[in-house]
């Protein structure tokens, strides 16, 4: 007894996979739990399919969805899988013939030919499976071509056509391998081929291929488990291996356990190769037990030829207790077995028979039997000679098929290999000329950079060196006529000042401690230039800020300086000048105050020192900044203050610079 069921139910599961890989990613990955579920036949996947219907966004999800609840109902409802397939299909007639549609036609073309192996209408199934076959072949997911194999084949098994059941076979793996698939993908073609082998009485061939299946079955779906232990039994009951063949059937009844309802057709067979293991070991009661779960079984799939097998066990059953009488009318109602497709049921009934007419004490029927059960047998022989010689010519045309496919593959391979060793080289050179120019590039980058920091290092060294000649000239003439205590002071704090400006212009870099006494020394000496008294203030809010922080020598002293001479020199009135420290945020900011007539763009403009100090500080941050000589970016503001009036009240020069160890200067 032979189904495609297990082989469809996994054919449509394993293309539902793919059905509609072009739609939104979110979707697809709900699809592919779900598809995982039913071909791992989770007992939770209705309610998956029921949650998916629900969250279709658009009609491509929907109608996938709905070839989910087909394939869900393929084994259990039939009838409704065939109305939700009819209902699918004039969907599908209206859309775009895409590869990915064939693809969705293929599903419903097995779904469909799943609908008519439940009718038992093998010609039907046959013209759908070639359907499916057809639509696949110019999908985009020709990976599924072998599960059409499978079907078709089978169907022509069922009427008798092994010849041509062997053919779709043979292709199915030549189009397996081609394609380089797994070999769980290709398990449906080792059942059905197997079972062809058992047909021509191959049996050691048959049970090679079943022996190959159990390296990998853990991994096949649920169907195409229970088929394979089912096959694998019936093997051995041919070959009179009863023992083993329990063995097989019981871990088919196991994994049948409370799921019988959702596979009824293997249900049913597991019953009745289980009752002929008994009947042939002598444990009658437990064959006739399971002769009645299997009655039982096949009448609710109204599988007539499963009856009569059957009915052939309880044939057995009444001759061998010597229930003549009960066995006649077995006998009689088995009698359409003569004819049945299925040798290996016609030659068990042929051998029943025979026995119960040896116990009736007719052997001249028991002769008769046994000359037709010898005579089925010779002509079965001779038939599958036949028909094994015939596949041996399948056999080799199919190996030197796949040998030249082989050969094609290895060719395209090599020029593959050719080409990606041509482009690995182009790639290497091109990849050699952009990191030629890169470095080109970052060495003329880094001396114009280090050009730009020359230049602006003599700038800041000659501005150091020009403290302002005219003030020290200046300075030195007010201050020599009087020869007081004052004005001896003034002197010392004059010279005090040149030998500060003489040192740190030997630097770069100085700590704010010592720009910040640098400029106390400068406002000292020129705050007698200025008229009128000046109001000079320092205020640091944390005193380790002056040690922590380093900047430019200068900066603050031409600040300073620019306040003094711009903003308060000439003014009248209070004047007054601060500088003030404080920490924002791990940087330090410096900010140098006065109340003079603030910063004008025109004065600043015809002024060329103090343009100059300004330039060489703007340009000496940004140098800084792209250099990224601090951890973090310096920056430099310059914004006058107003009064509630609107009108200017001072200017203010604002400095923000990292602090070492906090984003600072590196080392």
């Amino acid at each position: 007894m032979k189904s495609l069921k297990g082989i469809i139910a996994s054919g449509i599961a394993l293309v539902l996979l793919a059905a509609c890989s072009d739609s939104k990613r979110e979707f697809y990955a709900e699809f592919d739990r779900v598809s995982d579920s039913l071909r791992a036949a989770s007992p939770s996947v209705g309610k998956l399919i029921d949650e998916e219907l629900k969250n279709a966004k658009d009609s491509d999800e929907y109608y996938c969805c709905l070839l989910h609840r087909a394939q869900y109902l393929s084994l259990s409802d039939p009838d409704s899988m065939n109305k939700i397939v009819d209902r699918v299909m004039p969907w599908l007639d209206k859309k775009e013939k895409t590869p990915r549609l064939h693809t969705l036609y293929g599903i419903a073309e097995v779904c469909k030919a799943s609908y008519f192996m439940s009718k038992g209408q093998y010609d039907s199934v046959k013209v759908h499976a070639e359907r499916g076959y057809d639509n696949y072949f110019v999908s985009n997911r020709k990976k599924y071509l072998p599960v059409c194999c499978s079907i078709i084949g089978s169907c022509e098994s069922l009427v008798g056509n092994h010849l041509g059941a062997s053919r779709w076979f043979r292709r199915g793996m030549v189009i397996l391998d081609s394609l380089h698939l797994p070999r769980t993908d290709g398990a449906a073609l080792y059942q059905q081929m197997a079972m062809t082998y058992m047909t021509m009485g191959d049996n050691d061939e048959a049970e090679d291929l079943l022996k190959q299946m159990e390296h990998f079955v853990d991994s096949v779906g649920m169907e195409l488990k229970l088929q394979h232990y089912n096959n694998y039994a019936a093997l051995l009951i041919m070959e009179e291996r009863y023992d083993e063949s329990l063995k097989k059937l019981k871990v088919l009844d196991d994994m049948l356990g409370k799921n019988r309802q959702a596979a009824p057709y293997f249900n049913a067979l597991c019953y009745v190769n289980m009752a002929g293991a008994y009947f042939h070991l002598d444990s009658l009661d437990k064959a006739r037990q399971c002769a009645d779960s299997a009655e039982v079984a096949f009448k609710k799939i109204g599988l007539a030829e499963g009856l009569l097998a059957t009915n052939t066990v309880r044939l057995g059953i009444a001759t061998e207790e010597g229930q003549l009488a009960k066995a006649a009318q077995y006998a009689a109602a088995t009698s359409a077995l003569a004819n049945s497709n299925d040798i290996t049921t016609r030659q068990e009934w042929m051998r029943m028979k025979q026995n119960y007419y040896l116990k009736c004490g007719d052997y001249h029927n028991a002769y008769l039997a046994l000359k037709q059960f010898s005579d089925t047998n010779d002509s079965v022989r001779v038939a599958n000679g036949r028909l094994r010689a015939i596949d041996l010519q399948e056999q080799f045309r199919s190996d030197r098929l796949a040998m030249q496919n082989q050969l094609l593959l290895k060719e395209k391979s090599e020029h593959k290999m050719k080409t990606l060793l041509w482009a690995i080289v182009a790639l290497g050179v091109i990849c050699s000329l952009v990191a030629f120019l890169i470095i080109k590039n970052l060495t003329w980058k880094r001396r114009h950079l280090k050009s730009d920091m020359d230049n602006l290092r003599l700038q800041l060294e000659k501005t150091r060196s020009q403290i302002s000649p005219h003030f020290i000239f200046n300075a030195i003439s007010t201050h020599l006529p009087d020869k007081d205590d004052k004005q001896y002071e003034t002197l010392m704090r004059l010279t005090k000042l040149i030998r500060s400006n003489l040192d740190n212009a030997r630097k770069e870099e100085v700590s704010l401690r010592e720009e910040i006494g640098f400029v106390n020394d400068y406002v000292d000496v020129q705050r007698t230039m200025i008229d009128g008294e000046l109001d000079y203030t320092v205020d640091v809010k944390d005193e380790s800020l002056l040690d922590t922080t380093t900047l430019p020598s200068m900066f603050v002293q031409i600040l300073a300086e620019n306040a003094l001479i711009h903003g308060l020199k000439g003014k009248e009135g209070e004047k007054r000048l601060s500088i003030s420290v404080d920490d924002i945020g791990g940087k330090t900011r410096i900010a140098v105050q006065d109340n003079g007539r603030g910063f004008d763009i025109r004065r600043y403009n015809t002024d060329n020192r103090g343009r100059l100090g300004l330039n060489i500080i703007r340009n000496t941050v940004s140098i800084l900044n792209r250099q990224k000589v601090y951890n973090g970016d310096m920056s430099f503001d310059i914004t006058n203050t107003t009064g509630d009036d609107g009108k200017i009240t001072g200017c203010r020069c604002s400095l923000i610079i990292p602090r070492q160890g906090e984003g600072g200067c590196d080392e």
